[in-house]
């Protein structure tokens, strides 16, 4: 009798222990910017009952990863998620929780949380910026004209701005095509409109002496 409950305490160490490595493989990924990585290991995590106790971090850090690849609507999704149980959310979680609402356009929910926000810090400054956030305007009074064509340019998931000069285009590009499954390295690359009366670009060339790093990380 005691060498099965031995046995059984052993069992359910072995796999506590190996739940427990796919949080510590996701966090590994996440501080490493490897962010759909980290998300893989994280979502294998928020499935499994024995780690019910850290589902709250968890849903924060699936929030984060996806903030991390500007997938705002899947962030916000875990965000929910995790403030349904959160004990005691700093005002970093409000802050970019409200950044994601605000980003999908969702103006009145964001303005909440917001809310939220300012009653969670001492930082005046902090307060002061909550307050500017208030006088957001409606989505209705944002509409406007705008025409929008899309290109033959590949930007990958990740899309850190353009740079116009004499009738050339400079972004970033993922170095490689499995960006959809695995993250991607970013490079710098230039290339112009193939004539004047289409909006087909030409193959784009790498800018040499960049180094792809900052666009990795999102910070051009």
């Amino acid at each position: 009798m005691k060498k099965i409950i031995l046995l059984f305490i052993t069992f359910s160490v072995l796999a506590s222990c190996s739940s427990q490595k796919n949080i510590t493989k996701g966090d590994e990924h996440f501080n490493d910017n490897y962010y759909k990585e980290a998300i893989w290991y994280y979502e294998k995590s928020a499935k499994d009952p024995k780690l019910a106790d850290q589902h709250n971090y968890i849903y924060k850090k699936l929030a984060e990863s996806y903030i991390g690849l500007f997938n705002y609507t899947k962030a916000a999704q875990n965000y929910e998620k995790y403030f349904e149980n959160a004990v005691d959310p700093s005002a970093s979680d409000y802050f970019d929780y409200a950044q994601c609402l605000r980003s999908l356009n969702k103006v009145g929910e964001a303005k909440e949380v917001m809310r939220e926000y300012s009653r969670s810090t001492d930082n005046p400054e902090a307060k002061e910026y909550a307050k500017i956030v208030f006088d957001w305007v409606d989505e209705s009074d944002v509409d406007g004209p705008f025409i929008m064509y899309k290109t033959n340019l590949e930007v990958g998931t990740r899309f850190s701005g353009i740079h116009l000069n004499n009738n050339e285009m400079y972004y970033s590009m993922p170095a490689e095509k499995e960006y959809d499954d695995f993250t991607s390295f970013y490079k710098i690359v230039k290339s112009g409109l193939e004539s004047d009366d289409n909006i087909s670009f030409k193959t784009p060339v790498d800018i040499e002496g960049i180094q792809n790093k900052n666009f990795f990380n999102g910070s051009p």
